[in-house]
């Protein structure tokens, strides 16, 4: 479990730098692409260590990472989604704002993380 937590919290870092310059210089970034690439190896990672849940846990880990750390590198607030995709779009509905949405969509990705955490603990 430890080998996946690492790669997803290495890869999440490095992609949130990866996307935060190519915003900066105002290059596109191919978001579906590189979803699909990223998803792809955390999936592989958790059913190559052996804890095929864990890549489940381990989307939650991503996102919420991903977005602090591009959020910090752009400036905004850690907690902040944007109305530009589908996804953030859902948690704003959500909590009712872009803050609220924010703090909704961090919340549940820690807790699905956790909560595969301790599922595999109590094996």
């Amino acid at each position: 479990m430890g080998v996946s937590v690492l790669v997803c919290v290495i890869l999440a870092v490095w992609c949130a730098e990866y996307d935060a310059a190519r915003i900066i210089r105002g290059q596109q970034i191919h978001h579906r692409l590189w979803w699909t690439i990223r998803a792809v190896v955390v999936a592989v990672t958790c059913i190559g260590s052996g804890v095929p849940l864990m890549a489940i846990g381990c989307a939650g880990l991503f996102s919420a990472l991903f977005r602090w750390e591009l959020n910090a590198l752009r400036g905004l607030a850690r907690w902040y989604i944007s109305p530009s995709n589908l996804y953030d779009r859902a948690w704003i509905k959500i909590g009712g704002s872009v803050k609220a949405g924010g703090i909704a969509a961090t919340c549940a990705e820690y807790s699905v993380f956790l909560a595969v955490v301790v599922y595999y603990l109590m094996q």
